[in-house]
């Protein structure tokens, strides 16, 4: 299964149900998509299911603080200088470079709360 990497745990995404990240466009993500998410932590991985439930297509200056605070508890000046510093080698110009804003719904917790 695909999967979708995370170096940290904004927000403390992995224990909520729904959830969004910020991500440069890649064909993996399509709406209804199930992939892993892996979160690298000091104990090895933490490895979630979550469904793709929309997509919205962003550039930054299009980032407000709803989307910095709901996405990583950071203020806009603070989101977007973590993005360039993430995306530094693939993106040429920050001002034209769509990036996907993703909503996902965490199906670890949706399976875990049925038994």
């Amino acid at each position: 299964m695909e999967a979708i990497i995370f170096e940290q745990n904004f927000n403390n995404k992995f224990d909520c149900e729904y959830f969004t990240t910020f991500r440069f466009p890649d064909n993996k993500y399509i709406n209804n998509k199930q992939l892993d998410c892996k979160l690298k932590t000091g104990k090895g991985l933490k490895i979630i299911r979550a469904e793709i439930v929309e997509i919205r297509v962003l550039t930054l200056d299009k980032i407000n603080s709803y989307i910095a605070g709901i996405d990583a508890g950071m203020s806009v000046a603070e989101f977007i200088t973590c993005i360039k510093r993430t995306y530094a080698d693939r993106v040429r110009d920050f001002d034209t470079q769509i990036f996907y804003y993703i909503l996902l719904k965490n199906l670890s917790i949706s399976e875990n709360s049925k038994s």
